[in-house]
């Protein structure tokens, strides 16, 4: 029985078995919360706790639940399933196995009464011990069915996994990996089945990467914390550099320690390399301003410089001949003194002129070059 829910626990899909199992239309149960099928006990269990693992950790593995058909039986079951999360690591959706066991339990449960009766009625218990043997005999052989059916499963659920760009890998105290997908390997120049049991040394020739791998892999699992790393290097089998974006989550057991580290890494070199051509882009243009604001200031420096020269032209120059050209104007008054009024009165005003034109002159000297520049 396979069936896929959101993050809302809503089905988004499932498989011809379990509606054929619980007996529903498809139309009945697309939409609906999977925990609308569950007895009661298993749907706290499910919204307590094990909803909760898969978001926090990506995968969980043989939970005991209990589903209800359509018809109200009660049924036994063992599921498994896997998180698919998207590239900011937000969690979308999940896959799920469920194996019907209620068979299985019921025999056991017989061979549990069977035991329990001691040495009562001997030929009875030998003659149920004979069919429970047969039965178990026949559950036996479902199991192995079964079995063989989970490792179809195991085995989409790694095609599923390998499919995926990102990196995805778990690795246990050691160091070695215990779980990777295609990405890691072809990273690596290597194959699936050649990481497992490796470490990262053991194809890493960086060995500063490796210990800043192992190093944050400690920390999440004696923590107990998540840890995002935003950048980190990874040198590949061609010996190119590659940035990655990683999340690590510690992978709790029973005893609540943690043996084991999930980790999930995005390339971002792409992204990481068109960042650096930003910033490369962003220095130049600032050089270019700061050239412009030099050329700028050069212009303003000449234009000052010629304000100057030309201030001290008026002043040395322009100023000097216009205060020869009073003198002179005063001497010729003093010259026709007496003799002639009329030119005496034209020279008092031309003297009046040329003053008033020296002080104009001054005026614009002193403007052209103020004293507070």
């Amino acid at each position: 029985m396979l069936h896929s829910i959101d993050r809302e626990a809503r089905l988004l899909d499932v498989s011809d078995q379990w509606l054929q199992v619980l007996g529903y239309e498809r139309g009945e149960v697309i939409g609906r919360k999977v925990t609308d099928f569950l007895t009661e006990d298993a749907k706290r269990l499910a919204e307590s706790t094990i909803i909760p693992q898969l978001i926090q950790t990506g995968v969980v593995q043989d939970i005991a639940y209990q589903f209800v058909k359509k018809n109200g039986e009660t049924i036994d079951v063992l599921l498994s399933a896997v998180a698919e999360y998207d590239a900011q690591l937000r969690y979308l959706r999940c896959v799920a196995v469920v194996t019907d066991v209620s068979s299985l339990k019921r025999t056991e449960e017989a061979l549990r009464k069977a035991h329990s009766q001691g040495e009562k009625r001997i030929e009875e218990r030998t003659r149920e011990l004979q069919e429970s043997i047969t039965k178990l005999q026949r559950e036996v052989a479902e199991r192995r069915r079964v079995e063989e059916m989970l490792e179809k499963q195991r085995r989409f659920l790694r095609q599923v996994v390998d499919v995926d760009p990102n990196f995805i890998f778990a690795k246990d105290r050691k160091g070695h990996f215990t779980l990777v997908n295609q990405a890691v390997a072809d990273a690596y120049g290597t194959t699936v089945e050649a990481l497992i049991g490796k470490t990262d040394a053991d194809f890493n020739p960086n060995t500063e990467e490796v210990r800043f791998f192992r190093q944050v892999d400690l920390e999440v699992m004696d923590t107990l914390e998540q840890r995002f790393i935003a950048e980190e290097p990874i040198t590949d089998s061609a010996g190119r550099v590659r940035w990655l974006q990683t999340v690590k989550r510690p992978l709790v057991g029973e005893d609540g320690t943690a043996q084991q580290v999930l980790g999930s890494a995005t390339d971002i070199t792409i992204r990481r390399q068109a960042e650096e051509d930003l910033r490369r882009s962003e220095a130049a243009l600032r050089q270019s301003q700061k050239d412009l604001r030099l050329l700028a200031a050069k212009l303003l420096t000449g234009q000052e410089e010629e304000r100057r020269r030309l201030a001290r032209e008026m002043h040395d120059d322009v100023s000097q001949r216009l205060a020869a050209l009073a003198i002179e104007t005063g001497r010729l008054e003093q010259a026709v003194e007496g003799e002639n009024e009329r030119l005496q009165v034209g020279l008092q005003a031309l003297s009046r002129q040329v003053v008033d034109l020296s002080n104009d002159v001054h005026d614009i000297s002193h403007q052209l070059h103020p004293s507070i520049l």
